[in-house]
Parts: C-alpha cells; structure tokens; sequence
C-alpha cells in the first residue's frame, strides 16, 4: 500500500545508550562545593561566634576527667564538680583560658583515693557511682585572671540556670546502659553533642 511505513523488523535493532558521565560528574562536583562551603560556614559559626559551649561524656574513673571540646567567649575556667551529700563540690578545675575553641582538655581531679570513695554511700564496693558537671566560670575581676585563687561565677543560661553538663564514670560492662543513662537526663543535649562535639 502507497505511504505506509516499511517494515522494519527484520532490520537489526540497537539499543539507544544515554551518555550521562558530564551530568554525574558536574553533580558530584556541585555536592562537593556545596559540602564544602557548608563546611566552612559550620567551621566559622564554630571559631568565631561568640558563645559558650562544653561536651563531656561518661567516662572510665581515673584522677582526670577528659573535656571532649569547650567554646568560650569570654577568658574563663572549666571546672569540675563532684556531687555529694550537701550539693556539689569542686573537685579541680583547667587553668585559665582565653577565648576560642579547645578539644581534649585534661583537668586533674585529686588523688586515688579520693576518687575510689564518690560512689553514692561512700563505699568502695557499690557500683552507684555519684554524678559530675563541668561547668565554665569567669572570674569576677579579670585583672586578677593571672591568679586562679580568687572568686569565680559559674555562667548562666538564658533561663538563668547555672550552664553545666553532667557525666557519670562508666560502670565496667555496662555501657550501653550508661548511654541510656546519659540520653534519660537530657536527651536533646546528649544527642547535640554527638552529632556535633
């Protein structure tokens, strides 16, 4: 019949190949701007907005406490405080720091003994081991910053509440429920500072 269409089937037939390595990698490129930039933006927020923040985790008993990471924005101090009968007590502190951001700060809490006893009762055999915070405190006269034996204040949040974290020792083989101990107290803080230490 005049105008129809000629029979191609018996034609050898080829498959259509769409090239797309340009657009895949223009896109891994653009992903890894953008990682970038983004990254930089995070780093700068980090260095230079003036803040204060503090990451501590749970962690084996020893004679120190290790700081994850500390943000200051004013000189100040990170202290230790042991929970006790009466309240807290201060059980050491880090040396005076200028503004900026630190990670794996080591602060010396006292002697062995002392640390074998801050259990809940006293008592060395009880696996209830007494809570910690770290707190940053200012000191009330920065002229005297050199000397740490002088009066400090613990800074405040915008609720007015001292701004402390709290961590526990961890209890030998029983980590995950030191997790689940830590995610109770403050859920939303604990898994901040994972996603962002």
């Amino acid at each position: 019949m005049e105008g129809a269409l000629p029979n191609t089937s018996a034609l050898p037939q080829k498959t259509l190949k769409i090239f797309v390595n340009g657009e895949v990698y223009s896109t891994i490129i653009y992903t890894l701007l953008l990682g970038v930039l983004f990254g930089g933006v995070i780093a700068a927020a980090v260095y230079f907005l003036p803040y204060n923040r503090l990451v501590v985790f749970n962690q084996p008993t020893a004679t120190t406490v290790k700081i994850t990471s500390v943000k200051l924005s004013e000189p100040a101090f990170v202290s230790i405080y042991m929970q006790k009968q009466g309240g807290w007590e201060e059980v050491g502190w880090a040396r005076f720091a200028k503004p900026g951001y630190y990670r794996d700060v080591v602060i010396d809490i006292g002697q062995q003994q002392e640390i074998d006893s801050v259990h809940k009762d006293n008592t060395i055999g009880n696996i209830e081991h007494r809570a910690f915070v770290a707190r940053i405190e200012r000191p009330i006269n920065a002229d005297t910053a050199i000397n740490e034996n002088f009066i400090r204040e613990p800074i405040r949040d915008r609720r007015g509440n001292i701004y402390q974290k709290k961590f526990w020792w961890v209890i030998r083989g029983s980590n995950v429920k030191q997790f689940f101990r830590r995610l109770q107290d403050k859920p939303l803080t604990f898994l901040w500072d994972i996603l962002w230490p």
